[in-house]
C-alpha cells in the first residue's frame, strides 16, 4: 500500500509504473514486462490529476462497509489473487462469509489484476457464474474455491 500512497515520481509514466507493479503478481510482472508497459502506456493516456488519484485513494482507503454485507442478498461472485498487494485476499473470504449468498473463487498466483494475468480463468468464471444465475442454480459457498 505504500507504494500507492507516496507522492508520484516526477516522471508520470514511471510513477504510474510503480503503482502497477503492486497490482500484478510478481511473476507476472517479471514475465510480461512488454503488456505491463502497454497497460501503462494506456493508462497513462487516461491518467487523472493527482489530486483527483489521491482523492479516489482517500475514499477507497476509509470505505466501509461491512455493515451493509449481510443485507446484500443477490447471487455475488467474488474473485480474488492469493498474491493480490493492493486489497488483502482476506477481505474477500470475509466479505464471503458475510454475504449470504456469495461464493469465493481465489486465483492462485495472481495479484490484484487477477482479472488480466488470469483473463480466460475469469472469464469462464464469470460467464459459468451468469449462467447459473440465470437457471436458477447457483449454489452460494462459505468455502473458498482456489483454482
Amino acid at each position: 500500500m505504500e507504494v500507492l500512497t507516496k507522492p508520484p515520481s516526477t516522471d508520470a509514466k514511471q510513477g504510474l509504473l510503480e503503482r502497477m507493479r503492486v497490482a500484478f503478481s510478481r511473476k507476472y510482472f517479471e514475465e510480461n514486462e512488454d503488456e505491463v508497459k502497454e497497460i501503462v502506456a494506456l493508462r497513462a493516456s487516461m491518467e487523472s490529476e493527482p489530486v483527483a488519484y489521491n482523492e479516489q485513494l482517500a475514499a477507497a482507503l476509509s470505505f466501509d462497509f461491512m455493515d451493509e454485507l449481510p443485507k446484500i442478498s443477490t447471487p455475488t461472485l467474488i474473485v480474488t489473487g492469493d498474491e493480490d498487494l493492493v486489497v488483502n485476499p482476506e477481505n474477500s473470504r470475509i466479505m464471503n462469509r458475510l454475504m449470504p449468498n456469495s461464493r469465493l473463487v481465489i486465483l492462485r498466483g495472481a495479484g490484484h489484476l487477477a482479472i488480466i494475468e488470469r483473463a480466460d480463468d475469469y472469464n469462464e468464471l464469470v460467464l459459468s457464474f451468469m449462467n447459473e444465475v440465470l437457471r436458477g442454480s447457483f449454489k452460494p459457498s462459505k468455502e473458498a474455491e482456489v483454482i
